[in-house]
């Protein structure tokens, strides 16, 4: 029986385009970009891969773009050749919102609202010229934003309305899912050939039926066939204090995903009073504070004990580590907020603790997870070293309002 090996594959592939399946991996060997949820970074091992596509989905509102443009912000800090683009068919992309979502617009290509064809063309036409400058620049990559699939209208209709005409009844009702379709077929072969992130953003709107209401997105633009991952928006909540619009929440979900099984219920909170950015704390406190997640017991005072416990069982080098100690206490809400915003430790310990647990009910999705899941825990002394005195929590600490009496009563 013939051997297989490499000189066996070498001859089968001969003036073929074939190549080893194991020379790439969506799922673990793809650059990262994180996002502005903790959660879903943990999830997808380090947050959305480069050469990826992804349908960004929701109501008008519920964050997708808001998430979106965190995620470009993000980008642009983690990779110094990296282009940002929108693809701005709503005609909204602004300078000074961009920034308070920390773009840096002057390094972002921006093309104007215009036909779908046209919308397609040019980001053919781009990233052809991609390829051609990856001799001279090997780490270029890019990271798409197509906002939105609803707008824009096709060739057909712009004809029209330049001619004094209505855009109605301009091209058959199925003309613009067909253009997506087709033009969403060809971008793969890129997607080989660069790292590339193209987030589609679609807005969805509630189709009310005689028996069931369900969400659905305009004129049958569905690209669940066609995408790697859907994530999600539900409707948004209008959050007040005193009067006062402070923010917004909604939840994420995970529907079709190459990257891990369909989670839901992410929270996405938007803080109003800091210009309408995703918290990113107050988002991943509140995931951790889910009964089937249970890092966080939620009360009077909130608490790590129980996660500080098995944590500690299943990583010896914590024990004793006075620091981490700090936290063994019922902590006020707000101080717990405040802990994780300013102390990197914690937050590292906190995201490490979600994968353990992620990991315990989908084992192989820490394959997924591994790298990142690594990542944290170098960059937590309290798991890399058991000597208290590197960690960072000293001007933390002195901030942090603990009930006693109720660590006494316990």
């Amino acid at each position: 029986m013939a051997n297989l090996d490499n000189e066996f594959f070498s001859e089968l592939t001969k003036d073929t385009a074939f190549v080893s399946a194991d020379s790439g991996s969506l799922m673990t060997n793809r650059l990262r970009v994180p996002t502005p949820l903790y959660a879903l970074n943990c999830i997808y091992g380090g947050g959305l891969p480069l050469s990826i596509m992804s349908q960004i989905s929701g109501c008008p509102a519920s964050g997708k773009s808001t998430f979106s443009y965190q995620c470009l912000g993000n980008y642009q800090k983690e990779y110094e050749h990296g282009v940002g683009v929108i693809f701005d068919q709503e005609s909204s992309t602004d300078n000074d919102r961009l920034r308070m979502l920390g773009v840096d617009p002057s390094k972002v290509l921006r093309l104007p609202s215009t036909s779908l064809e046209e919308s397609f063309a040019n980001m053919f036409k781009m990233m052809n010229n991609i390829v051609k400058m990856q001799e001279r620049i090997p780490d270029i990559s890019a990271f798409m934003i197509y906002d939105t699939l609803s707008a824009g209208g096709t060739n057909n209709q712009h004809v029209a309305t330049e001619s004094g005409a209505s855009a109605f009844n301009a091209g058959s009702m199925m003309e613009a899912p067909r253009v997506i379709k087709q033009n969403l077929a060809n971008i793969f072969p890129y997607i080989e050939k660069f790292p590339v992130f193209i987030g589609f953003l679609n807005q969805v709107f509630t189709q009310i039926g005689t028996h069931v209401s369900k969400v659905a997105a305009p004129q049958q633009l569905g690209l669940n066939h066609n995408i790697h991952c859907h994530i999600k928006f539900g409707s948004n909540k209008d959050v007040f204090e005193n009067g006062w619009l402070v923010g917004t929440e909604s939840m994420v979900q995970l529907g079709k995903s190459k990257l891990s099984p369909k989670l839901s219920d992410i929270p996405c909170y938007i803080d109003a009073t800091t210009g309408g950015r995703i918290d990113e704390v107050d988002s991943f406190v509140k995931y951790l504070t889910r009964d089937n997640i249970g890092i966080i017991k939620t009360g009077s005072y909130y608490s790590i004990k129980e996660a500080i416990d098995w944590m500690t069982e299943k990583h010896p080098v914590l024990k004793g580590n006075k620091n981490l100690m700090f936290y063994y206490k019922s902590i006020r809400r707000a101080d717990l907020f405040h802990a994780i915003h300013e102390d990197y430790d914690l937050l590292q310990f906190l995201q490490v603790a979600l994968m353990e647990v992620i990991g315990k009910v989908y084992p192989l999705q820490m394959d997924v997870m591994r790298s990142y899941y690594e990542k944290c825990m170098s960059e937590c002394s309290w798991l890399k070293d058991s000597d208290p005195s590197t960690s960072n929590t000293e001007d933390t600490n002195e901030s942090i309002s603990v009930d006693e009496s109720e660590d006494d009563a316990e």
